[in-house]
């Protein structure tokens, strides 16, 4: 048995226990990671030897972050009081780049914002949901060959009671309901023309059997067609989408019931519906079992968007206990408050009529058709868009790797690649149907993508310190960082005199011992190719040596606040008429890495 291998689970058998599961699903991502962890013996040797005999695991302390007229009760509710807990500031709310959005919608927004008295976010955010639903499942974007994505999204906006955001939603998504109404009005005029031909039928199929004669063909009953659901299950949105392949949206007004929601008809609240979604988001094929159907529904290519808004105090509800990446699914917009008097301004007909045509030109893309079975088409990506976003995906990569980035955003960046491809292609089918061009996503939309991207992922920092609060880690991390660049990049010495060190700066989140130390730096490293851990010896002491990376990776700022080495959302007041004005905004370096050693456990020395 590998000493090293045996090192490693040990640690990962303190921070994730007793979870084995767990240990090896973070062992495969280390890179320590061979072949023969695919013995099952040997792996589960491993993982019982780290686990054996071991009482102690980690854990996460229980914090309450309070925000702008906010507090989250969930993490206070096991307190002794709120005055002993850690608080915590909210990151600041970054405004909304209005101009990255499709020509078309740009003087909605504005004007909606002023005439609700609400934050354009609240309009603007529920109107990208607008846009992707037009959009549906007619059109994929190839990135390159065997990696397609939909053009679908899970929005949230967070927002207090009283700011706006239901009536702000409304008017977003008002041309999808008034779509839904008129498809309602045709089908129960096609249902009334059913009934009548289903009462001859009736008679001619008596008069067919009196005379010994076969059935006449039974008229085929109308289906309702869909583009937007509220209140709906699992079981009933599969009928819908399999009835309507080219999607529909899942519009929620307040997002905690429809997750609530999930699995309350099931025994013991135990059921597939969270998982259903989680398939949905990546447009893999669901199979759904109900008794009142001999042949269970199987969508090959199942396409939702979701739209909804949720108070800041509740937003750990969509968690409810779970860690299975629904959160991470979702892009949210936690916008400051907008206290205003009511105005005589309203939404100009002209503004309205823009979105409105939108709408319209973007629902008339057709699926295409084989042997009578609707498929999207492809767009093509092109060189150049490509290379631009290889380069921000990159960014994306080595940010959420870098030392100082909270281990808790970790899931919510690993899905901005594909929110990346997903909101290229929605801008890209705005541009390519308002100025009648060729379909493809070009490099400027994929800049304008970013900049949407870089606004989302601020306003996920601002939810995620809601929800979590401070992380002691995430605070040793920056601590760290700070101290390793201000000794030039390398350190080395006892667990003891590093433990000092830090001790004398006041770090939040320092452990109470040098050996607890020292697993908490693995552990840091473990997570993060910016730091270079590795033991060596000093005369007869044990010593450990902390390397940064030559030229650095990520950046230093205070837990919860983005302080990038590069941000694309720089670009938010650039016209996206000339997608060269937006590169100039966008600087990039390489990703740099360093190997990781691990090194055994450490007592005090």
């Amino acid at each position: 048995m590998s000493e090293a291998d045996q090192a490693l689970c040990s640690l990962l058998a303190f921070w994730t226990g007793p979870d084995p599961a767990k240990i090896d699903q973070l062992f495969r991502e280390s890179e320590l990671y061979r072949k023969k962890w695919e013995r099952a013996d040997y792996r589960e040797r491993t993982v019982h030897k780290a686990l054996e005999g071991r009482t102690e695991f980690y854990q996460p302390p229980q914090m309450v972050p309070i925000g702008i007229g906010a507090t989250n009760i969930a993490n206070a509710t096991n307190a002794d009081s709120v005055e002993d807990r850690e608080f915590v500031e909210l990151p600041e709310a970054q405004p909304l780049p209005v101009d990255a959005l499709p020509e078309s919608c740009r003087r909605f927004v504005r004007e909606a914002a002023v005439s609700l008295g609400c934050a354009p976010d609240l309009v603007a955010v529920p109107l990208l949901g607008l846009l992707s639903a037009a959009v549906g499942n007619s059109r994929l974007v190839q990135l390159k060959p065997g990696w397609k994505e939909s053009a679908a999204l899970f929005v949230v906006v967070v927002a207090e009671p009283g700011d706006k955001k239901t009536p702000a939603q409304k008017v977003a998504l008002a041309p999808l309901w008034q779509v839904q109404k008129r498809l309602k009005r045709e089908y129960q005029e096609e249902h009334e023309i059913y009934e009548e031909e289903l009462r001859y039928w009736e008679a001619e199929r008596k008069v067919a059997a009196k005379d010994g004669e076969p059935a006449p063909p039974k008229p085929k009953e109308p289906v309702l067609k869909s583009v937007v659901v509220d209140d709906v299950t699992v079981e009933r949105l599969a009928d819908i989408l399999d009835e309507n392949p080219r999607g529909v949206i899942s519009a929620q007004d307040e997002l905690s019931g429809w997750v609530l929601s999930m699995n309350q008809y099931k025994a013991g609240g135990k059921g597939a519906d969270r998982t259903f979604w989680l398939r949905v988001w990546s447009n893999a094929p669901v199979k759904v079992d109900r008794k009142s159907r001999k042949v269970p529904a199987i969508i090959p290519e199942p396409w939702v968007s979701v739209v909804g808004s949720i108070q800041p105090e509740i937003l750990s509800e969509l968690n409810i206990g779970r860690n299975d990446g629904m959160t991470d699914r979702f892009l949210y917009s936690y916008p400051e408050p907008q206290h205003t008097r009511h105005t005589d301004e309203v939404v100009s007909a002209a503004a309205e009529r823009a979105v409105q045509e939108l709408y319209e030109k973007l629902v008339h893309l057709k699926m295409l058709e084989s042997d009578g079975e609707p498929f999207p088409g492809t767009v093509p990506m092109t060189k150049d868009a490509w290379e631009v976003f290889k380069e921000i995906a990159a960014e994306l990569s080595e940010e959420a790797h870098a030392l100082t980035f909270p281990r808790r955003l970790r899931g919510a960046w690993s899905k901005l690649e594909s929110y990346l491809a997903r909101l290229s292609l929605v801008v890209a089918l705005s541009r390519v149907v308002e100025s009648n061009e060729r379909e493809q996503v070009e490099a400027r939309d994929v800049l304008a993508a970013s900049v949407l991207v870089g606004y989302f992922k601020a306003h996920a920092r601002r939810v995620f310190a809601e929800v979590h609060g401070a992380d002691s880690t995430d605070s040793l991390a920056v601590a760290l960082s700070v101290f390793l660049k201000e000794h030039a990049g390398k350190w080395e010495g006892t667990a003891t005199e590093l433990f000092e060190a830090l001790s004398e700066r006041e770090v939040v989140g320092l452990p109470g011992s040098p050996g607890k130390l020292v697993a908490q730096v693995l552990a840091i490293a473990g997570r993060s190719k910016a730091v270079q851990v590795e033991k060596g010896w000093r005369g007869k002491n044990k010593v450990l040596r902390l390397q940064l990376p030559k030229g650095g990776v990520g950046s230093v700022g205070s837990v919860g606040k983005e302080v990038p080495a590069t941000d694309s959302t720089n670009a938010t007041n650039a016209s996206f008429e000339d997608s060269s004005e937006i590169t100039a905004t966008i600087t990039r370096e390489p990703a740099k890495t360093a190997p990781l050693s691990v090194c055994e456990d450490w007592e005090e020395v």
